[in-house]
């Protein structure tokens, strides 16, 4: 197959995962015609409106600037999550995206040790990583990682400067549609309607997709992004399914919207831990988009109904019920199709997995591109075993939220008993929960999806790590005059870090500042 103006690329399914694809492609390869099918009777789900930095990173590669996505979807910033109530304590800790916030170990002369020393000192005195966090500090403020920008001398310049990385939360709809609207002036071509037969060669690629009114697209390649349906990769090539259901509990969803305060929109998605499961709360400029994620062997609907309403102190509007099975299928590229999004599976909402898996797989798509002009079945089994990875990755991670303190309820009394542990997470016991050999072994995994910064923050949070095996660390690297060293380092990063805070701009300021009739579509 040629990747110019005689290849066709078909995209089934709309929404965020089917136009980024296909926004992404076009790209890549401009000479190609790429088409996308999509029903607005189908329509899209919506739940899960959170997304990580690797989103960012895609927008900037598509030319798609964030302002412009303030402008037309709703969408407010995300400098990462608050998680509420884990602990069973009332209290809070912060995964924040920006990975340089601490003092790190090189900064001290001799110091081999992969946990930075601030780290060290915070797990030693069981204590959270907020304290030394910019995410965390300007969050409690309502503040972004934006500053003024003081050089700013004409409209062209830009208004605000970067402090560090954060991701964006948007209203599925809204995005999808302004996705669409990009998407077709930049010779994206857009086909309403529904998918009702395959068409294949005697070798079981796929030539063509016929519409329920019979219309025939030819097509070289596919990509299915059709969603919980998993038209192409699930019903038509019966691929394996991998389920994570004896390894994650909640399998059940209650989607609602709260009313929101414009000027005191808060900068992350919060997860508040609940009795049966835990609870997502995403402030976007015209509402809050929460729901409850439960595990539903042990309460119903209406059970969980009342938690919440107990919660607010006031009913609920449902907007949207669904359950699902976490899992993924071991294969997501099979001859010409490559599933993209909910398509591979889903493993829960919890940390906004599922677009940054999306992109991910979309940037690995790049580099084994021969797996489609030359069908090379290598590459698209090394693009299977990395997805599979990533997947599993992300399945550890995950897990690794739920081992807290809390014992108030079955759910959380009983994880560890009823929930079968990853490996990793085993390794970490066996090792007398020891943040150092987790924060090697992590710095030494070049694929790690999520950095040790992510598990540092998050375990710190639970109080998950030994704090005397932290500080038997921290008081052998830190003597003599590596501690003055120390000291003073830390000192110095304390200023910065107030600096830091006091310039970052306030998030519904920051909002605010691109109106509408400032915005352009491409």
């Amino acid at each position: 197959m040629k990747l110019d103006n005689t290849s066709h690329f078909v995209i089934a399914g709309g929404g965020a995962a089917g136009w980024i694809t296909a926004l992404y492609l076009k790209q890549y390869f401009p000479d190609t015609n790429i088409t996308l099918i999509q029903s607005k009777e189908i329509g899209i789900l919506g739940a899960g409106e959170g997304t990580t930095p690797h989103f960012i990173r895609v927008l900037d590669e598509l030319k798609i600037p964030v302002d412009h996505l303030v402008q037309n979807t709703q969408c407010t910033i995300k400098s990462g999550i608050k998680f509420t109530n884990w602990n069973g304590d009332g209290e809070h800790y912060y995964h924040g995206f920006d990975n340089s916030n601490y003092v790190e170990s090189r900064a001290v002369s001799g110091v081999h040790c992969a946990t930075p020393l601030s780290v060290l000192e915070q797990i030693s005195q069981g204590q959270s990583i907020d304290p030394i966090n910019y995410t965390a500090l300007i969050s409690e403020k309502n503040k972004v990682k934006f500053t003024l920008n003081q050089n700013a001398k004409s409209a062209l310049d830009p208004k605000f400067l970067g402090l560090g990385n954060y991701a964006i939360h948007f209203d599925a709809i809204s995005l999808a549609n302004y996705l669409e609207k990009i998407g077709t002036q930049r010779g994206i071509k857009v086909i309403e309607g529904v998918i009702s037969n395959i068409v294949t060669d005697q070798n079981d690629y796929i030539t063509g997709v016929q519409l329920a009114d019979n219309q025939t697209i030819d097509l070289d390649f596919i990509f299915d992004c059709t969603g919980f349906a998993r038209l192409l990769i699930g019903k038509h090539y019966k691929q394996k399914w991998i389920s994570y259901s004896s390894i994650l509990p909640v399998k059940r969803a209650i989607a609602f919207t709260r009313e929101i305060d414009p000027k005191n929109i808060p900068p992350y998605t919060e997860s508040i831990a609940m009795k049966y499961g835990w609870m997502w709360n995403i402030p976007l400029q015209h509402r809050c988009g929460c729901g409850y994620v439960f595990d539903s062997n042990l309460i119903n609907d209406d059970q969980a109904l009342e938690e919440l309403k107990d919660y607010y102190k006031t009913d609920i509007q449902v907007l949207r019920r669904f359950s699902f099975e976490p899992g993924v299928y071991e294969k997501t590229w099979v001859n010409n199709c490559i599933a993209i999004g909910l398509s591979t599976g889903f493993i829960e909402p919890l940390e906004a997995t599922s677009i940054m898996a999306s992109v991910s797989a979309l940037k690995v798509f790049l580099f084994f591109i021969k797996g489609v002009t030359e069908r090379d079945q290598r590459l698209i089994e090394m693009y299977n075993d990395l997805h599979y990875k990533t997947a599993n990755d992300i399945l550890t991670f995950i897990y690794f939220h739920y081992i807290t303190l809390r014992q108030d309820t079955p759910f959380w009394k009983d994880f560890l008993k009823t929930n079968r542990c990853p490996e990793f997470i085993q390794n970490i016991f066996e090792n007398n929960r020891d943040i150092t050999i987790v924060s090697e072994i992590l710095n030494r995994d070049a694929y790690s999806t999520f950095p040790a910064t992510s598990w540092e923050q998050v375990g710190a949070g639970l109080k998950f790590f030994n704090a005397e095996e932290a500080k038997k660390s921290f008081d052998s690297y830190c003597v003599g005059p590596r501690k003055q060293q120390y000291e003073t380092h830390k000192q110095q990063f304390n200023k910065n870090i107030v600096t830091a805070c006091n310039i970052s701009v306030d998030h519904s300021t920051f909002l605010a500042s691109f109106t509408k009739k400032n915005s352009t579509s491409t």
